[in-house]
């Protein structure tokens, strides 16, 4: 069976395609019927986007203590989308269309198929551990 996961690469992304990828994931799940995400939530998340958006632009003209903070408050933004990122795959039912409505990217991956078997093919081999005359030469 197909197992459908958010896409996680928000984590190594530039700061611009984070503050997209939180913009999509706040206007998906505010108010998304499929989600009962709790309003603080939401509300950290808008938090978190706001701050995040106005130091990228001040990180951009200023010098290196807006580039911390803008590295901090980044940090706290992708810290939500990953603990939202888990709760969107909990509560998706593994449905891509609702996954899909959380504003999150998806990804489709195949479980492993693991065996309580060992893994067989055709005859044993058979070495019998003697030299033959080809390899003795």
């Amino acid at each position: 069976m197909l197992q459908i996961r958010v896409l996680f690469g928000f984590t190594n992304a530039h700061c611009q395609a984070v503050e997209e990828t939180a913009k999509f994931v706040l206007a998906g799940l505010t108010c998304n019927p499929d989600y009962p995400v709790k309003p603080d939530v939401i509300a950290a998340l808008q938090t978190a986007l706001t701050e995040f958006s106005c130091l990228i632009v001040l990180a951009s003209n200023g010098g290196r203590r807006e580039r911390i903070e803008m590295n901090k408050k980044r940090n706290l933004l992708v810290q939500l989308l990953e603990y939202l990122a888990g709760f969107v795959e909990a509560h998706c039912h593994n449905d891509l269309a609702t996954l899909l409505s959380s504003g999150f990217s998806a990804v489709i991956t195949h479980p492993s198929r693991v065996s309580s078997e060992p893994f067989k093919t055709g005859e044993p081999a058979q070495n019998t551990g003697d030299l033959t005359e080809s390899a003795a030469a």
